[in-house]
């Protein structure tokens, strides 16, 4: 008989994300405050069948697809002798800098573990790893502060109350990677991923913001390089603060973007503005 499970895949928002520099493999190190989202995908794990197959909107091959080689991960570390279904619903934009993808393929990896569970924490973390940088934090949930490459990652205090605003069709959608290579530009990195590092301590800003538990305070300490390449997000987050938002924020790479509200605030008004304006209201939630 086939066993399945539904589980949600939460989207992130970087509270603060600065690139601290680069290792000479190329791969960037960050210092950033991770924190999960209402705004998820609903994926469904199915045990049964042969081979692994991924049913997901848009044109990802299987075998290009996070969620997929998330199976193939977890299949290959337990030595279990299945197949696999998955189902995905997406709500997160895609290429939308909130780690949608990582978030389908830790929501995957648990997914598993739950149907299996024959897989230590150790090694589960380590296919998270072996799959992105953002996938450990996914596995995780929560709010992290992440270091490294994202893979070190160490508890915070969540945000206090509030109203989450996370709005799409901030600005063209491109790839991680081109957005990082412009960074290194602006930045005065070189091409041995030397020059430009950063010392200033954003991420402890941010995790004393987070103790104080005053909203203000971490609305004042809200950083995303990302936004030195990403001119898109300058006008909407402009039109939040003029519709009651406290603060506002680049998602990530972009070119999406999150506002913060006291919790009572009635985003209403800020809704119909946006859409008027052209943008996309993708979720309002606490």
């Amino acid at each position: 008989m086939e066993k399945s499970i539904t589980v949600t895949a939460a989207g992130k928002i970087n509270l603060s994300l600065r690139v601290t520099g680069q290792r000479h493999d190329g791969y960037h190190t960050i210092d950033t405050v991770m924190h999960e989202t209402g705004l998820h995908d609903t994926i469904t794990v199915t045990l049964g069948g042969e081979g692994i197959t991924v049913d997901c909107p848009g044109d990802i091959e299987p075998q290009s697809n996070l969620a997929y080689r998330a199976a193939c991960a977890y299949i290959d570390a337990c030595g279990a002798e299945t197949g696999v279904h998955i189902a995905i619903e997406k709500h997160i934009p895609v290429s939308g800098g909130m780690a949608g993808g990582s978030a389908d393929a830790a929501a995957v990896l648990r997914g598993l573990d739950s149907l299996i569970g024959t897989v230590d924490k150790e090694r589960l973390y380590g296919a998270a790893l072996s799959l992105g940088a953002d996938v450990p934090f996914c596995l995780a949930g929560g709010a992290m502060r992440c270091t490294g490459i994202g893979e070190i990652m160490t508890p915070c205090r969540p945000l206090p109350p509030h109203k989450l605003m996370i709005v799409g069709g901030c600005g063209e959608k491109r790839s991680t990677a081109a957005m990082y290579s412009e960074l290194d530009r602006r930045l005065g990195r070189g091409a041995d991923g030397c020059g430009g590092e950063s010392r200033i301590d954003i991420g402890g800003d941010m995790v004393q913001a987070l103790e104080s538990g005053l909203l203000d305070r971490i609305c004042a300490a809200l950083h995303n390089d990302f936004e030195l390449v990403n001119l898109g997000c300058a006008e909407v987050r402009r039109l939040l603060a003029n519709c009651g938002a406290l603060g506002s924020l680049l998602c990530g790479s972009g070119p999406t973007v999150f506002g913060l509200f006291e919790p009572a605030f009635d985003t209403a008004p800020a809704v119909d503005r946006l859409t008027a304006a052209g943008y996309r209201v993708l979720y309002v939630g606490i």
